[in-house]
């Protein structure tokens, strides 16, 4: 296996459970202020995490972000607490090589 960067998070997995659906739930093309703006939160919550869900495969785009298609899969699995298809997701992810 090769090495592959990876930017890790400065926030917790819940958080990052919550930015996943949160764009799932939007599920267009938005800036950190929109999205914080529609979670009530705080932007730096959201930049935080940006890096770590693009090179995932979750998140793409330049200055606004829109979740992609395996992203959104995942965030409507955390969403519903569907824990199969978020193992099978989660696996995906990694075994695709962190969306390399």
């Amino acid at each position: 296996m090769k090495n592959v960067y990876l930017p890790l998070p400065r926030v917790g997995f819940d958080t990052i459970k919550k930015i996943i659906i949160d764009y799932h739930e939007l599920n267009r093309s938005v800036t950190i202020a929109e999205i914080a703006e529609y979670s009530n939160s705080n932007e730096s919550r959201y930049s935080k995490a940006h890096a770590f869900l693009e090179k995932l495969g979750i998140i793409k785009g330049r200055d606004a972000k829109i979740i992609t298609e395996l992203g959104s899969n995942l965030g409507a699995a955390l969403k519903y607490n569907q824990v199969d298809d978020i193992k099978t997701l989660w696996t995906t992810i990694i075994e695709n090589g962190f969306g390399a």
